[in-house]
């Protein structure tokens, strides 16, 4: 059975062949980024879905928005909120039976008001701008590490893997160090995270949803445990500060604790390895734009920018109307799910000049890379910074860097990145 064939999650089946109007070909595109074809190239397929039906009301049960402005709206708009327990329950009657959607539809991800503002309130604290810029210090002092360990590994000039080396152990020593997480079990980590980071996807498999449940029964005893340790001996980390909140004033329940601890540790890496392994990617294609940035490291903020914009790490999200609205003049019924590209968005003409180029100087409005409205991404300035620290510094370092051989994406849609990115040092 082939990926287009395999049912998704929010269920879709093939076109007929002899039906070729303008809707049924913005279904065909809309199909096309299921298969491997649109996960490496999802670009020029947004750009095809824009010109045919910008906000384009799917036969397959979504209404998906491509243009800046209606994704924008989108995520900021009251009518449109994510898929919570309460909506899950009506429509998903046996959603209950995956762990993973236990976690998932009872996290922070996949609540709305009132009960996302108590919990986004209660971890918000430590990703405030000062608390993030309090650790510059130390990310610079992971990125310098790992750089000297890339210097070793690639001593007798055979390639390195960025990936493996600086885009994934650097943000998961932050967040790991943030939360709490002992550094001896971060290796250990990587797998169960990875499975359940799939589910991210908005095209996951049956598969993807039965391994992930796996994971999560391996990993929550794990947590449990953890969090046990912190309440009888508290640290200096998120975790303590969590089971005090919970057990001093009841702000969460032991479950909302335990699903808040798992979402921040996989969902704060997850998107800053695909920055990462993206933003070095765009460099080593496009000499001109990194020999700016080698000659003038103040760059490196609008790089970051840039990369957002380019490659976004997050290529889209859910929404379902709560009640009948409009986006883009088109009528969006209650009930109805809404998918916006934010890669697509982040490649608008009629927003960015010439949004097929990768500029590190250009001037315009922000990417919608980390969501908008009151889900914006809480880790989105952790994120920056990493990458400003740690795009500048390895092309200081290595100005020679190349690619070597074939980058392999990650094999899904929504989190894009690169699960190996080998390069030479020079």
């Amino acid at each position: 059975m082939s990926e287009l064939d395999s049912p998704p999650s929010h269920p879709t089946s093939r076109l007929p062949s002899s039906s070729w109007d303008t809707t049924s070909q913005a279904d065909a595109v809309f199909l096309e980024l299921q298969t491997r074809q649109g996960r490496e190239d999802p670009y020029s397929r947004y750009t095809r879905l824009r010109e045919l039906a910008p906000v384009h009301v799917s036969r397959y049960g979504v209404t998906v928005l491509t243009r800046y402005e209606d994704c924008a709206r989108a995520l900021r708009s009251p009518d449109l909120q994510v898929e919570d327990a309460a909506w899950m329950d009506l429509n998903e009657p046996d959603w209950r039976r995956s762990p993973t959607n236990v976690v998932m539809g009872e996290s922070l991800l996949h609540r709305n008001p009132p009960d996302h503002t108590r919990l986004r309130k209660l971890v918000s604290g430590s990703f405030t701008p000062r608390r993030v810029r309090e650790l510059a210090p130390r990310i610079e002092a992971l990125v310098a590490a790992e750089l000297d360990m890339m210097a070793d590994a690639g001593s007798d000039g055979g390639p390195v893997d960025v990936h493996d080396l600086m885009a994934f152990p650097l943000p998961v020593s932050v967040i790991g160090a943030l939360l709490g997480v002992p550094e001896s079990d971060w290796s250990w980590l990587r797998g169960p995270t990875a499975a359940i980071s799939v589910v991210f996807d908005l095209f996951a498999f049956e598969e993807a949803y039965e391994r992930s449940d796996r994971a999560i029964r391996e990993l929550a005893p794990y947590l449990t445990d953890l969090i046990e340790q912190r309440r009888k001996s508290p640290q200096d980390d998120m975790i303590s500060a969590l089971i005090s909140v919970r057990d001093r004033d009841g702000g969460l329940t032991e479950d909302e604790l335990l699903q808040t601890v798992m979402l921040l540790f996989i969902a704060g890496f997850e998107t800053t390895v695909n920055l990462i392994t993206n933003g070095v990617m765009a460099l080593l294609r496009h000499p001109e734009q990194r020999a700016a940035l080698l000659a003038d490291p103040t760059l490196a903020e609008a790089a970051v920018e840039e990369v957002l914009r380019y490659d976004a790490p997050v290529q889209g999200t859910m929404r379902h109307a709560i009640r009948d609205t409009r986006i883009g003049g088109v009528p969006v019924p209650e009930g109805s799910r809404v998918v916006a590209f934010l890669g697509a968005a982040n490649r608008d003409p009629g927003q960015f000049t010439h949004p097929d180029r990768f500029d590190i100087r250009r001037e315009g409005p922000k990417a919608t890379s980390f969501g908008g409205g009151i889900h914006y991404c809480l880790g989105a300035s952790l994120a920056r910074l990493e990458a400003a620290i740690a795009l500048p510094a390895l092309i200081t370092r290595f100005p020679r860097l190349a690619l070597h051989g074939e980058a392999e994406l990650r094999p899904i849609f929504n989190l894009r990145g690169y699960s190996r990115l080998p390069v030479t040092l020079g």
